[in-house]
């Protein structure tokens, strides 16, 4: 099975934590701007019909205060007592001087039966907007003393007339409804049919509408507000739908940003995985690539510098392995050709004694005690090489060895006609731990790796200087210089670029060097020459590494 990549671990991460909860945020904010638009819907509705509930009882109060005092008269207590067939003409002047409200009166007695009727002429009523309903019917009860009931009298009044000062509803498209408590029966014409309005919710004309309601007791009403709920919500569902699209934008801005930026990151990694492959498979020359400074560029450099590391380690490694190979064929061939080197170069010089000067044997012996000599000087290096590492340290003044390694170095530079500078006799002396024929040696092989790179007449140097607890010594010279690509080489063992050479001079010196705690470092240009600088501490305590 395929194991998932760690990018789309991470996008699957943003997709989860990220889009989900905007997904789910958004459907939670269109049900809670449907709830809250309803709830402030509710209250306009519930406003709407305070104000409504308040024009009426505003008109009501005077319409009720004449009434009151029309039946506690006694022109109708005594019209309730006795059936008459018709009623006092003073009745009709009150109700004449009543509020158009009222468009008619009816009297009862004490049983509850009728006693007569008082109507107020078609023309001087307020005339009604609905028809289907019948009116608002008051009842008051008539006493002929206080505590005596002697029969009721029933105002039928115009629901029209009592809210004609009413505002209009204050809630677009809301439907004022009322109900006559006694009867159940409509008072206001309604778009819909008007027992839908007994409901606090309800379906018509594909709309949802709400309704609040508000009961009055003076007079005996029940009003109700109904609205279409989207007309009210709709806006705020708009809205919060543009949030919800809003919402998805940015989240898939965020996802696509974060597959961006995932990929980066997830290409050094991929780096950082081939280059680790190939350090595993052998390789320990490439590199990351990884240049930014994040954590995984951190990362990188680090695996980088410890791929240079364990380049440098191995390398060491080898040449060291180098070094003791040397060592065992060192003292192998001490043994094998130095004693017949001798004794063959022992009888070639008293051969040279019975040959005529100028000779042609004369040169061809000379040609091989040369060869004798270069053979010899192979060993002896090579056997420099395996002892070099084991040294017995004294206190010595390493001005004194310098001088002793130049005067042993003269003869090489008068060979080839150059100059060689040494310290002066003012210089002060350095006194540090070290063995001095092993140092001598050292600086002896830089001197003549020094003189064979000058070109005849040139000029070369020897100083030595002391800096915070160590002492530098520094062979300069004026030669042609060590090309960059074998800077890295001049180390190792039988590496040489000249003619002449054995190349172990410098292996043996930095042999030393390193067997005392120091460090050997060389800087050159083509054409220019080359500085090899010796480091050395002066305190025992600062030693790096090395034998004693």
């Amino acid at each position: 099975m395929r194991s998932v990549s760690f990018r789309t671990r991470v996008l699957l991460v943003v997709l989860v934590v990220s889009i989900a909860p905007f997904m789910l945020l958004g459907a939670w904010l269109s049900q809670a701007t449907l709830r809250g638009g309803e709830a402030l819907l509710r209250d306009r509705l519930a406003a709407t019909l305070e104000r409504e509930a308040a024009a009426i009882a505003g008109a009501w109060v005077p319409i009720r205060s004449a009434l009151l005092d029309l039946a506690g008269s006694a022109s109708v207590a005594a019209a309730c007592q006795e059936a008459h067939p018709a009623l006092p003409a003073a009745l009709d002047q009150a109700l004449a001087a009543l509020d158009r409200a009222v468009e008619s009166l009816s009297f009862y007695d004490a049983k509850g039966l009728p006693v007569g009727v008082l109507e107020r002429p078609e023309e001087a009523r307020v005339r009604r907007t609905y028809v289907l309903g019948g009116p608002l019917t008051v009842e008051l009860p008539v006493e002929e003393s206080p505590g005596v009931r002697v029969g009721t009298m029933a105002a039928r009044l115009s629901f029209d007339a009592l809210r004609i000062h009413a505002p209009p509803p204050a809630t677009a498209g809301a439907v004022i409804v009322a109900f006559d408590p006694g009867s159940g029966d409509p008072l206001l014409p309604t778009p819909f049919d008007s027992e839908l309005a007994r409901r606090e919710r309800f379906e018509w004309n594909g709309e949802d509408w709400v309704v609040e309601y508000h009961a009055l007791t003076e007079p005996g009403i029940v009003l109700a507000a109904a609205a279409p709920r989207a007309l009210f919500t709709q806006p705020f569902l708009e809205s919060a739908r543009e949030g919800l699209v809003l919402l998805v934008l940015v989240a898939a801005g965020g996802l696509v940003a974060t597959a961006l930026l995932t990929r980066r990151m997830t290409a050094s990694l991929r780096r950082l995985a081939e280059a680790a492959a190939a350090v595993a498979g052998g390789n320990l020359e490439g590199t990351t690539g990884v240049e930014s400074e994040d954590e995984v560029g951190r990362v990188a450099n680090a695996f980088d510098t410890m791929t240079r590391s364990l380049r440098h380690t191995l390398t060491e490694l080898s040449e060291r392995s180098s070094l003791a190979a040397v060592g065992e064929f060192a003292t192998a061939l001490a043994h094998e050709v130095r004693n017949p080197l001798t004794s063959i170069k022992l009888d070639l010089q008293e051969v040279e004694e019975s040959l005529a000067p100028g000779s042609s044997q004369q040169m061809l012996q000379a040609s091989a005690i040369e060869g004798i000599n270069r053979l010899d000087r192979t060993v002896g290096g090579a056997l420099a090489i395996a002892r070099s590492g084991r040294i017995e340290k004294t206190t010595v003044d390493l001005v004194g060895i310098v001088r002793m390694a130049a005067r042993n170095a003269r003869g090489t530079f008068e060979e080839r006609d150059a100059v060689l500078e040494t310290p002066s006799e003012n210089t002060p002396p350095i006194e540090l731990m070290a063995d001095p024929d092993a140092l001598v040696g050292a600086l002896l092989n830089l001197l003549r790796n020094a003189a064979q790179a000058l070109p005849p007449g040139g000029r070369a140097a020897i100083e030595v200087d002391r800096v915070e607890g160590e002492a530098i010594v520094r062979v300069h010279d004026e030669g042609s210089g060590i090309a960059p690509e074998n800077l890295e080489r001049i180390f190792t063992p039988f590496f040489t670029t000249g003619s002449g050479g054995t190349g172990l001079g410098l292996a043996v010196a930095q042999r030393v060097v390193v067997a005392h705690g120091g460090e050997i470092e060389v800087e050159s240009e083509l054409s220019r020459g080359t500085v090899v600088s010796v480091r050395l501490p002066t305190d025992t305590g600062t030693t790096r590494s090395g034998h004693s």
